[in-house]
């Protein structure tokens, strides 16, 4: 994530983190927020390796979003994801700690989905529920059970 982000006109990116380790896997943890003029923090976005369980190919990043995903919030979660995509085979897209989930929202599950597929990269969603469920489910973004 870079100070680069979009400015909204509600919002202004500011970034905290630590670079990429030597493997090209992101380091432990980064994190970005997106702030409403009064102060308030509207999302943080977070990236994170968690270390390969038994059995599985190596480590995933995660990318986790607090807060709301909508078009001040999309462009960073957006740009994180796609970064997580380009420097690593497994990523995982944390839902867990949504609060609003928007069209935007959609279009950030769906770019993502569309930049994982040539790089045979492997996007999983966890902590989907509540409205964010059924709107990806209603979109036929994500499987209802």
């Amino acid at each position: 994530m870079s100070n680069s982000g979009r400015v909204s006109r509600r919002s202004a990116p500011g970034v905290t983190g630590v670079p990429a380790a030597d493997d090209g896997i992101p380091a432990p943890t980064a994190s970005a927020r997106v702030i409403a003029q009064d102060g308030s923090v509207i999302a943080t976005v977070t990236r994170r390796s968690r270390p390969a369980e038994p059995g599985e190919p190596g480590p995933e990043v995660v990318v986790g979003i607090q807060g709301d995903v909508d078009l001040d919030t999309a462009p960073l979660a957006q740009a994180t994801l796609l970064q997580a995509l380009d420097g690593a085979e497994r990523v995982c897209l944390d839902l867990s700690e949504v609060r609003f989930f928007g069209a935007a929202g959609v279009r950030v599950v769906l770019t993502a989905q569309q930049h994982a597929a040539p790089l045979g990269r492997t996007l999983r969603l966890s902590g989907v529920h509540g409205i964010t469920e059924r709107i990806l489910a209603l979109t036929g973004v994500y499987p209802r059970d």
